[in-house]
């Protein structure tokens, strides 16, 4: 063994034993969500966010993860094949790195490359809910948290349902779940197919995917695990380079979780496993050019312990987490990377309506780095209906083992790459009135070594280099209002994004490839006694690009008994724009599809 290696894990572990016992000792805020029809929680809490539920998925006729984060405002999704094959999420001009993704409270971002942060193994049919974090937040949840966070709810009971759907382009897509609850435990499976010849030549995919839930709850206890596979063979033609590849990918996820109460506190132990494979083929047509095979495997632990007093007034915590990632592959190498973290939060609620947040993070890495993070909000309601909140924080990110390591005909990393700092500004306004909410936002985002994958224009060479740009602020305005009326349900956003110091003499393929303008609009509406019409329209502009365009989707669905019959329409307007450099996007695709209960 190597003993460098041995001291430094020894290191780590006996200074994460002392921080488990620190966490004894102090407390995390638990941010607590209204899980009901409305888009908007309505928690004192200085943090701004959005939540689409199960019947908010169920009523826009929401069939895969790329459109569950199309729709709705803040969230931007760059989509390379049809379904489910492969998208990138974004937030409020980010790219895919920049967003912290978290099923169950646990983050499940591969540190290989945010690419894989979509390879979701259940689908949107197992969601409970969906709670999207606006602005930085790595204070909370640790790196990665650079543009917002995305927290994905499983359901834990459910009742038995089946789906088909058949369209153009061979298209088929089958799912199947199940949920009982006995007493005080309960249990959720399903399982999904898709496959697809793709809209493109050498852009098929074959997709399954497995998940079970369990759980048992009883007074003050509660258990919780879930577990997810998914394996994808998909044609990558374009995604990465311009050449024909071709990709395999299979991964597997599991949580546990224990919370014990012991008023007025509140303590949660988690741990989770999740491995990741790819297999990736540059050109199908010659794959002795170029084939990399690579494995990560991610631990996570952490324990939190909360408190809320009786007076309702003070709710703070503090926890400590541990991350453990590590990498075999054939061209990068075999790499490790372990990371800890401290952090406490408190909030305090005057009773004049007024309170505050503060929360500090101290991230350990190694060789005796560190990276502390920090946030304090302040949040006013009024009548219960008005809430204003403001915050200021720190978040940062870590370059991802693509970034520093991967070399190919295409992409080159950087081994001196440095992490990327943010500085998050925000201001918003929130008012609930009966059937009707509306939000306005307006954020700052102060960026430092953003990371980014590159071509300069003096360069003639191909390849893409992974490089950091020095400044490139980011200043954005939002506004979100629902309405449901007499069997309308009207969702509307608008997101325009600014550019405060624009960087020049390269080409970016993701970090300054985001929407700086966009209108995002939902309507579902009844239709006589039984016919239900769901539409959603989308308008985005790319920064920097003549890429532009108007999107429309739309579904028809009648029941019939036990049975839903639905006829989809996605780009309904065969819109074509490239996201992605030199990957088109999916035009017009028809489905039939069918819901038994």
């Amino acid at each position: 063994m190597n003993p460098l290696k041995y001291k430094r894990n020894y290191i780590l572990f006996i200074f994460m034993m002392h921080l488990l016992g620190a966490a004894v000792c102090f407390s995390q805020i638990v941010e607590t969500v209204d899980v009901n029809e409305t888009l908007f929680s309505v928690e004192p809490n200085s943090k701004n966010m959005v939540i689409i539920s199960k019947s908010d998925i169920e009523e826009l006729k929401i069939e895969n993860m790329g459109d569950l984060f199309s729709f709705y405002t803040a969230v931007n999704v760059s989509k390379r094949s049809g379904s489910d094959s492969s998208f990138d999420i974004g937030m409020r001009g980010s790219n895919f790195e920049e967003v912290l993704v978290l099923v169950n409270g646990v983050r499940v971002n591969n540190p290989q490359t945010g690419h894989f942060n979509s390879d979701f193994p259940f689908s949107v049919k197992d969601i409970e809910r969906v709670e999207i974090i606006r602005g930085g937040s790595s204070t909370i949840y640790g790196p990665g948290a650079f543009a917002g966070v995305i927290n994905i709810v499983l359901r834990n009971d459910r009742d038995f349902k089946v789906t088909g759907l058949l369209g153009q382009n061979k298209f088929f897509s089958t799912s199947i779940g199940v949920g009982k609850k006995l007493g005080d435990f309960w249990l959720s499976i399903s399982a999904d197919r898709e496959s697809s010849d793709g809209y493109y030549k050498n852009r098929e995919f074959s997709h399954w995917k497995f998940s079970a839930s369990a759980g048992y709850e009883k007074e003050k206890s509660r258990l919780d695990l879930d577990s997810g596979y998914v394996k994808k063979d998909f044609g990558a033609d374009g995604f990465y380079a311009p050449y024909p590849s071709f990709e395999k990918i299979n991964s597997f996820f599991t949580r546990i979780q224990y919370e014990q109460k012991f008023y007025p506190f509140s303590l949660m132990l988690s741990y989770a496993y999740d491995s990741h494979g790819d297999d990736f083929t540059l050109d199908r047509t010659r794959p002795q050019f170029f084939e990399n095979e690579s494995d990560t495997r991610t631990h996570y632990g952490a324990v939190r312990l909360s408190f809320t007093d009786k007076t309702g007034k003070w709710n703070g915590g503090a926890g400590v987490e541990f991350n453990s990632e590590k990498m075999e592959s054939l061209n990068m190498g075999n790499r490790e990377r372990y990371t800890g973290a401290l952090f406490a939060n408190v909030e305090y609620g005057f009773s004049s309506g007024w309170g505050v947040d503060l929360g500090v993070r101290e991230t350990f890495l190694e060789f005796g780095k560190g990276n502390t993070t920090w946030y304090m909000g302040l949040f006013h309601r009024i009548n219960g209906e008005l809430i204003i909140r403001g915050g200021y924080g720190k978040s940062f990110r870590l370059p991802s083992f693509t970034e520093l390591y991967y070399n190919s005909p295409g992409n080159i990393g950087n081994v001196l790459l440095k992490p990327e700092t943010s500085r998050n500004l925000e201001l918003s306004l929130t008012w609930t009135k009966n059937t009707y909410i509306t939000d306005i936002s307006i954020f700052y985002r102060n960026q430092n070594n953003l990371l980014d994958w590159v071509k300069f224009t003096t360069d003639r060479g191909e390849s893409w280099q992974s490089v950091n740009i020095e400044k490139n602020d980011l200043l954005g305005f939002e506004w979100t209002q629902q309405l449901r009326l007499n069997g309308t349900l009207l969702i509307m956003g608008i997101e325009k994004i600014v550019s405060v110091n624009e960087q020049a003499g390269f080409i970016s393929k993701y970090g300054l490839r985001f929407p700086d303008f966009s209108i995002k609009t939902n309507i579902v509406q009844r239709i006589g006694e039984k016919v239900n019409l769901a539409l959603n329209y989308m308008y985005k502009r790319l920064y920097r690009t003549e890429e532009k365009g108007h999107f429309v989707n739309a579904t028809i669905s009648v029941p019939v008994g036990r049975m839903e019959i639905s006829l989809r329409a996605e780009n309904l307007l065969n819109t074509i724009i490239e996201e992605i450099p030199g990957v088109k996007i999916p035009g017009r695709w028809i489905y039939m599809g069918f819901t038994y209960r």
